[in-house]
């Protein structure tokens, strides 16, 4: 996993907000994987 994805994903959270920062967070780590 690349630091550019980490914050990629960081500011996603920031914008989305907590809940559905989790979804995403879950989702990316299922499209990495």
């Amino acid at each position: 996993m690349s630091y550019i994805m980490v914050s990629c994903i960081a500011i996603f959270m920031k914008i989305a907000g907590a809940c559905d920062a989790r979804q995403i967070f879950y989702l990316s780590l299922s499209y990495l994987n």
